[in-house]
């Protein structure tokens, strides 16, 4: 569906009547950037999607990949093909930014990556025990990560390692969909 050059995902939710006496559906509408089916390739994904978002984000902007999805309808598996492009996008995009230009000026890349248990717990997944980290919020709007480790990454195999251990690290726990579904979310900042 097309709502004003947006592309629209229609939800059809039951919901209770007010006489809590019959069911109702409720449409709502949300804003996607896109919908991939099926027969849609990581590479069609990371072009579509993550492609401008990763020069965005070497450009000194900031982007946010999210996936998001029902147990075992392939979350991990599409992002696991968006992290290894990534990395190397954005590496080649900053690598070409500074080819010219004195690479004292070319920018540090660090990286962090906690778990998010419940409403409460935050663990840093780049240290085996690692303190408390909290969730700070910034006057720009943006969210600092308190305690969580600081790694500088070089390559794009660097980060890609980091973000391999960081996934080894998080809680798992089966369920009727997936025998090893995360039981938290995670968030990498770079």
């Amino acid at each position: 569906t097309n709502e004003s050059s947006h592309d629209v995902c229609i939800v059809h939710n039951g919901v209770m009547h007010a006489d809590m006496k019959r069911m109702l559906m409720k449409p709502t509408s949300y804003p996607v950037t896109a919908a991939f089916d099926e027969h849609c390739s990581d590479d069609d994904i990371y072009r579509h999607v993550a492609s401008p978002l990763v020069l965005d984000a070497a450009n000194e902007g900031v982007a946010t990949i999210l996936m998001y999805g029902q147990t075992g309808c392939g979350k991990s598996h599409t992002m696991s093909g968006i992290e290894t492009r990534t990395a190397h996008g954005l590496f080649q995009a900053i690598d070409s930014k500074f080819s010219d230009k004195n690479q004292s000026a070319r920018p540090m890349i660090t990286m962090q990556f906690v778990e998010l248990c419940g409403s409460k717990e935050v663990k840093d997944l780049l240290v085996k025990r690692s303190g408390e980290v909290k969730l700070a919020d910034d006057e720009d709007g943006s969210v600092r990560l308190l305690n969580a480790a600081s790694h500088e990454v070089t390559t794009p195999e660097d980060l890609l390692e980091g973000i391999m251990l960081a996934k080894g690290r998080r809680a798992t726990e089966a369920t009727d969909k997936n025998g090893v579904s995360s039981r938290s979310h995670a968030v990498c900042q770079i």
